[in-house]
């Protein structure tokens, strides 16, 4: 994916194909693509952005559903100091799936607590 990103930044007459391929394109799952460098390519193609393009860069994120609790904490904190960096469709997509894996996990009250304000940080709220 970096250098994708080097090659659009040197000829960008790329794009068109770049952005076929994160819709149709197949998904290597073992080469999960990083929030920084898919916020990266977001900015890049700002101007093909659409419903369709941005489904097809989180797809290429690794999904939080079988993160253990300190994998989840060390990932939100990694975003939230990247948070100035990423896209804003990033950082609403790790809100959600963040807020999601929250429901799903028996946390210790305190432990609940502190990703959830990780969460607001990474929205943007600094509460």
């Amino acid at each position: 994916f970096s250098e994708l990103l080097e090659v659009l930044r040197l000829f960008p007459v790329f794009m068109d194909q770049a952005c076929d391929q994160m819709v149709h394109g197949r998904i290597w799952n073992e080469n999960f693509v990083s929030a920084l460098r898919a916020s990266q390519f977001l900015e890049l193609a700002e101007d093909h952005i659409s419903d369709t393009l941005c489904e097809g860069v989180l797809r290429r994120l690794k999904p939080l559903s079988h993160y253990s609790f300190d994998e989840a904490k060390e990932l939100l904190s990694e975003l939230v100091s990247q948070a100035q960096k990423l896209h804003q469709v990033i950082k609403a997509y790790y809100s959600v799936e963040f807020e999601t894996w929250l429901s799903r996990e028996k946390l210790h009250p305190l432990q609940n607590i502190v990703l959830t304000k990780q969460i607001h940080q990474l929205k943007g709220n600094h509460e």
